[in-house]
């Protein structure tokens, strides 16, 4: 689930959350947190420090749900590659 962060440079200590989706059927029970729990777990234990994840800037679901998850909304913005939308990084440490 985490990836060497695409942004970051070689022996990095970040890594990337690629994609995190839960069907909305199953939003506010434990499913995306555990997720991002196991992502973290797999990063940590590949020697990382930090996790980064990219999202759509005007999907304030995920945008609330990373907050509540410890996840803090960088500056950093770029579109999506496919569809041009905006997105936002957002930045978590491990442990």
């Amino acid at each position: 689930m985490a990836a060497p962060g695409r942004d970051e440079p070689e022996g990095s200590q970040v890594a990337e959350v690629v994609a995190l989706y839960v069907d909305p059927e199953r939003w506010r029970r434990g499913v995306g947190g555990s997720l991002v729990q196991s992502a973290a777990e797999e990063a940590a234990r590949a020697g990382y420090r930090e996790l980064v994840l990219w999202s759509f800037e005007d999907n304030a679901a995920a945008l609330a749900f990373y907050q509540a998850t410890g996840w803090k909304r960088e500056s950093a913005r770029r579109p999506h590659e496919a569809s041009g939308a905006p997105t936002v990084r957002h930045r978590r440490a491990i442990g």
